[in-house]
């Protein structure tokens, strides 16, 4: 999970190896962007360089997370974007999750209309695994939620929710097998 925040803009986010593809990406605004990319290791692996073209105050956050067990022919059988300018914000898969056992991971990126900590509250269900939110006064805040055997047969949605009045938010859900 890859967030890149520019105060003036930012542009999509790429690897540099070529080695890990981009399941998909959410831009609110051409300022608050949030990326997914997944590769499926062979326990030998450097760690991916990610790069974005930024302008303005910037800042990027990249979450790395391990997952063993999944399918390595088509590890990623769903995911979610959204953006908007409130919190509470809603993203939902579009697909079902196929059997139990999955697991689901959400990246989300909250710029705020000033610098403070903010307090992230994960959907219902969902863990935060890391954030920088709580940590950092500055107006870019990220967040990686997980959600371990999310139910089968049923669409997935978290509701990202943080509180401070957000100008831009973009997040992402991916559901792995």
């Amino acid at each position: 999970v890859v967030t890149s925040y520019g105060s003036t803009s930012t542009t999509s986010v790429t690897e540099s190896s070529g080695t890990w593809a981009k399941v998909g990406e959410a831009t609110a605004s051409s300022r608050a962007n949030t990326t997914i990319f997944t590769k499926v290791a062979t326990g030998t692996d450097t760690a991916p360089t990610f790069t974005a073209t930024l302008a303005g105050t910037e800042q990027m956050t990249c979450f790395l997370i391990e997952l063993t067990g999944q399918d390595p022919n088509a590890p990623v059988i769903t995911y979610a974007a959204a953006t908007g300018t409130t919190s509470p914000l809603t993203a939902t898969t579009i697909g079902l999750v196929p059997t139990l056992g999955c697991y689901a991971i959400s990246g989300w990126n909250a710029v705020t209309a000033s610098s403070s900590a903010v307090t992230w509250t994960p959907g219902t269900s969902w863990t935060n695994a890391s954030q920088t939110g709580t940590t950092t006064t500055a107006v870019d805040h990220a967040y990686c939620d997980v959600y371990a055997s999310p139910p089968a047969g049923a669409v997935l949605a978290e509701i990202g929710t943080h509180a401070v009045t957000s100008t831009y938010m973009s997040g992402m859900i991916i559901v792995v097998q």
